[in-house]
């Protein structure tokens, strides 16, 4: 509630006072109050604030002006934006109360993929040193997998990302223990390559899980994880193409490090994601 009156002209030309909308906004008067940024804030006296222009009665951009075209909607609007965030915010609370805690976990064991250090040691074998983590970058991977699986309750397309994931570390695995010469390596390329592709496969269907999951609350954050994965493919292609133009040294060169600084860039670009994605559901309980 409005703890004092304040007689003074709005930034629309009209009296605080007689504005009908005044109370339910909580407005102490446009040169006070609603020109905060925030949910429920009023353009017009933002614009007032911003320029130090008097109110719009008076500026002579007024006839071109399309926020004061809509001045005598302004109240409302903020009325309006108020209780939809408060209809979010009720909606959000709502949602399956492991759902922020799958995201969590999730984006640890990205961030653990993201920067994994393999620590190796001066006396053991290297080819067992490497085929251990090997089958544990598998079993991060096969563990977002499952996370994927549990998070199709809120988001179906998550369920297909799952699965995609969890046959790509089949086929991977079969390929860290068929023998070398398993058909004159061609069974291990075959496999490989079918592995490489659900991956991709999966990724994209994940980034489409979540800009589906977060698009009714965010909608900005949901393009970004479409963007996301814009680039990714974009990273993708480049590398296919510098191995086709490998006859063609500085193209190829060039491509191969467009490639590195977009995957480095992408992949902190998905953490920020999952980090937003997860704090969304994690602050509305």
């Amino acid at each position: 509630m409005v703890s004092e009156k304040v007689k003074e002209e709005g930034s629309c030309g009209k009296s605080c006072e007689a504005c009908p909308h005044r109370q339910a906004n909580d407005c102490p008067g446009c040169t006070r109050g609603p020109g905060q940024k925030g949910v429920g804030e009023c353009e017009l006296a933002r614009c007032r604030r911003e320029h130090g222009y008097p109110p719009c009665s008076a500026c002579r951009f007024r006839v071109s002006c399309g926020t004061y075209r809509r001045w005598h909607d302004a109240a409302q609007d903020r009325l309006d934006e108020r209780r939809a965030e408060i209809d979010r915010r009720l909606e959000l609370s709502q949602t399956d109360p492991d759902l922020s805690l799958l995201l969590w976990i999730l984006f640890w064991l990205t961030l653990l993929g993201t920067f994994s250090i393999r620590l190796t040691t001066s006396g053991g074998d290297a080819a067992q040193q490497e085929l251990f983590w090997s089958i544990a970058g598998l079993v991060r991977t096969a563990a977002c997998g499952v996370l994927f699986l549990r998070l199709s309750k809120e988001e179906n397309t998550y369920r297909t990302a799952g699965l995609f994931t969890l046959v790509s570390v089949a086929l991977s695995l079969l390929t860290l223990f068929l023998p070398a010469d398993a058909m004159g390596g061609g069974l291990i390329l075959v496999l490989g390559l079918c592995g490489t592709g659900l991956s991709i496969a999966a990724e994209y269907y994940e980034c489409s899980a979540h800009a589906a999951l977060a698009e009714r609350w965010d909608e900005q954050l949901a393009g970004k994880w479409r963007m996301l994965w814009k680039w990714r493919a974009a990273a993708l292609i480049a590398a296919a193409a510098a191995m086709l133009l490998s006859a063609v040294p500085t193209l190829s060169l060039l491509l191969v490090l467009f490639v590195i600084a977009a995957m480095a860039v992408t992949g902190i670009w998905k953490l920020v994601c999952l980090y937003r994605t997860a704090k969304l559901f994690g602050s509305n309980g």
